[in-house]
């Protein structure tokens, strides 16, 4: 096939898609709550496809309303009697595996992944020191990874107390832990032991956190201080356009193209 290319000025007005980073982070809040969450602007992707299937297969429960359009009814605080989850198929998502990792392990006390390409090739390495550490054990094998607490499903797998990651690791190590550090039965700390690269990313996951009621706080020296005693409550909310992909379009409007951008978020925490 021929494809002919004739160069020409653009014009019109355009919104980005939905950040999938911020989506992610929205729908796992959502899981979290103790009560029915809606969520705007979903796109769907095949990454967050796998968080929804994989929250799923953990005992939420997501249905479509409308397009883009969806409600989550969280587990709330029946997290511990969720029971035993499946093996968990995070596709190629890379962010929903390492979001999902702390939180499958406090639902069922253990946990499965599994996914697809090459994604259980991707670096695990800061959370396998830190599980390791506190006596969960962590086996991958055969494109599957398993952890596990040794406590069963009826009690958290994780305790309070302090966690340390080094700052230059992918912000998704951090999000995992935040979002169930909040629900243990006391305070911790996550601790950076170099400068953060990403935290613009860590504090859209702390906003996630923050509409659902969940509250951090950052320290003095880069430490985040989580309260423990937690509860997510439901929220409403909309997922923001990707700065990321609107960067095509700003090129078109320095080339001299009217091209007008709408839907982004000036106060945004995406990178």
């Amino acid at each position: 096939m021929d494809l002919q290319i004739i160069p020409k000025k653009l014009s019109g007005t355009v919104t980005p898609p939905p950040s999938k980073s911020q989506a992610h982070r929205l729908l796992i809040a959502a899981a979290l709550s103790g009560g029915v969450s809606v969520i705007h602007g979903l796109a769907d992707s095949q990454d967050i496809q796998a968080t929804r299937r994989c929250l799923s297969d953990l005992g939420a429960w997501i249905e479509d309303v409308a397009p883009g359009t969806v409600r989550v009814h969280g587990l709330g605080n029946a997290i511990v009697e969720a029971g035993p989850a499946p093996i968990l198929d995070c596709g190629e998502s890379g962010s929903t595996l390492r979001f999902l990792i702390p939180l499958a392990l406090l639902v069922g006390g253990a946990a499965q992944f599994t996914g697809h390409g090459r994604l259980m090739e991707r670096p695990l390495k800061p959370y396998e020191e830190l599980f390791r550490e506190r006596g969960i054990a962590w086996e991958l094998k055969d494109g599957v990874l398993t952890v596990d607490g040794g406590k069963g499903y009826d009690d958290y797998a994780l305790s309070p107390g302090e966690y340390r990651l080094p700052g230059n690791v992918s912000s998704q190590f951090f999000t995992g832990l935040l979002f169930v550090l909040s629900l243990l039965d006391g305070d911790s700390t996550l601790v950076p032991t170099t400068r953060l690269e990403s935290v613009g990313y860590i504090n859209m996951t702390r906003q996630a956190m923050e509409l659902a009621g969940v509250r951090t706080q950052w320290q003095e020296g880069g430490a985040l201080l989580i309260p423990g005693n937690q509860r997510y409550a439901p929220f409403e909310a909309t997922v923001e356009a990707d700065w990321s992909q609107a960067a095509f379009w700003y090129a078109a409007q320095g080339l001299g193209s009217a091209v007008t951008v709408e839907g982004l978020n000036p106060k945004s925490f995406q990178g």
